[in-house]
């Protein structure tokens, strides 16, 4: 009889709490699920899958506007580097403050403040 009331006891705990998981829904890590907004990044085209997360997770990450346009000019060197190593050509680099991620306007570089 006792053990039939710890187990009765065991098993309610136990419901209830997968119900209060259940509830609150599906708890994913920041990377999984997140795709990356590949028309926000300059060079997208010449970035492995890899190095557009490490991308957005170092540009969403920095604190001050300007370490995070620093951040982008710097790549926007690279990807033209790269990009002339491969015999390819990039358009213009948007404009300080045009940037999707961390930008003033928002506009991710389109139709933006020109």
């Amino acid at each position: 009889m006792l053990r039939t009331t710890l187990f009765s006891i065991l098993l309610i705990g136990l419901l209830l709490l997968s119900g209060v998981t259940l509830a609150a829904g599906p708890q994913k890590s920041p990377a999984v699920g997140k795709q990356v907004a590949s028309e926000q990044i300059y060079g997208q085209q010449l970035m492995s899958e890899q190095e557009k997360l490490q991308y957005q997770h170092k540009l969403q990450n920095m604190g001050r506007e300007q370490e995070k346009n620093q951040f982008l000019h710097q790549h926007q060197q690279k990807m033209q580097k790269r990009a002339k190593e491969m015999g390819q050509t990039l358009p213009e680099p948007p404009r300080e403050g045009q940037y999707g991620i961390g930008g003033k306007n928002g506009s991710g570089g389109k139709g933006g403040k020109r």
